[in-house]
């Protein structure tokens, strides 16, 4: 009798114990994410958002930041503006540090947490001149539209191409074209001589090649939407018998036989495939080990994929230097001010150097290049990236 009572008295201290040990666990740190999950790139969508949700699951697994798990609130605004902007006020109130998004209606809701003061770390798709957040990595809509042209017409130049053509996403807007084509045309040697708005809804640019072909353009920017879109449109204009260079994004174009002979791409991170980088063997392992499959889905966008991916490790590195630690609670002012705190940040040495000024636009004015050249994927610069404004 009396051993079974010492049990019980062990028994009940460790009880104890442990309630105590789970009492004073660190807080979690709320992140949240707005994801475009459903609609016309929802599929796209959602397998780029899970670059973002594998850094999350790495990042619990191996215990957190400072001890602290995060507690992820996904939200798919279904590519509904209203929802959007429903969503963003939701999470604000939940009480997120951050949020990195993943949305097609972005422009609804960004001003939301501009003015809660929640920084956007890492979004896939930016709008720069919102105040507090940053907009880091995507090769296009995430950069100033300065850096977005000067990476295009570099790519452009590289390939030796001097016509170009531009099919472009109607939601891209008619400003954001005629700054591109005035900074081509600028350009000694380059020439826009044929754009054209396209639909997310499109599966067929026989038409919008066979103009592009008979303007005389060896180039053309592949800005139609989704990867799906992008490969459509190679595959309409093989269909013609026309074989430009393409310029896109990073995405998977080594499951495309269309885009894979000829595609120039630029990125403000490493490229997905340079696997020598410790950064991108990382990335990749842990895809595969938390979605895998995933690279030979045709939807498929790598590029978005990593850069979302390179979002969590910025939070990360924000935090530690906005003076997170076990015994404090995270919040958005303590990212804010571990954003400001940062000093030439490659994260590992995935992206150009980071370095962010308070009251300007967080444009990245630094990428790298690459191309597809014959279905194999080779570096331009020799790796290095490229800088406009003085960036390095």
């Amino acid at each position: 009798m009396t051993a079974l009572m010492g049990l019980g008295v062990v028994t009940a201290g460790t009880t104890a114990l442990s309630t105590q040990v789970a009492a004073a666990a660190p807080a979690p740190i709320k992140v949240g994410v707005i994801c475009s999950c459903t609609g016309a790139a929802g599929e796209a969508e959602t397998l780029v958002t899970n670059g973002y949700l594998a850094w999350v699951k790495a990042t619990n697994a191996s215990g957190g930041i400072a001890g602290h798990k995060i507690d992820l609130i996904n939200e798919n605004d279904q590519t509904n503006p209203g929802l959007a902007v429903t969503e963003a006020h939701t999470l604000v109130s939940d009480g997120v540090v951050a949020v990195e998004v993943s949305s097609l209606v972005q422009q609804a809701f960004l001003s939301v947490l501009a003015s809660a003061k929640v920084p956007v770390v890492g979004e896939s798709f930016g709008i720069p001149g919102l105040p507090q957040n940053t907009d880091v990595f995507d090769p296009t809509d995430t950069l100033s539209t300065l850096v977005a042209n000067a990476s295009q017409v570099d790519l452009i130049k590289a390939a030796k191409v001097h016509k170009v053509a531009d099919l472009y996403e109607a939601q891209t807007g008619s400003t954001s074209l005629s700054q591109l084509e005035a900074a081509i045309n600028a350009t000694p040697g380059l020439k826009l001589v044929y754009s054209v708005a396209t639909s997310l809804t499109q599966t067929n640019y026989e038409s919008e090649c066979l103009a592009a072909q008979q303007a005389g353009a060896t180039g053309l920017i592949a800005g139609t939407g989704t990867p799906a879109n992008i490969e459509a449109t190679a595959s309409s204009c093989s269909l013609q018998g026309y074989h430009p260079a393409y310029f896109a994004g990073t995405e998977n174009w080594g499951a495309f036989p269309a885009l894979a002979k000829n595609t120039w791409m630029s990125g403000e991170t490493v490229p997905y495939f340079y696997t020598k980088s410790p950064a991108i063997k990382k990335y990749r392992s842990l895809m595969d080990k938390y979605y895998p499959g995933q690279f030979k889905n045709p939807t498929f966008d790598p590029g978005n994929s990593l850069g979302i991916y390179a979002g969590g490790l910025l939070l990360h590195d924000a935090l530690i230097k906005g003076g997170l630690t076990s015994g404090s609670k995270a919040t958005a002012a303590m990212v804010l001010k571990g954003l400001y705190r940062l000093k030439g940040d490659t994260l590992g040495g995935l992206a150009p150097p980071l370095t962010f000024k308070k009251g300007t636009d967080h444009a990245i004015n630094c990428w790298f290049e690459s191309r597809w050249h014959n279905g194999r994927p080779e570096l331009v610069h020799g790796g290095k990236a490229v800088c406009v404004n003085g960036a390095s």
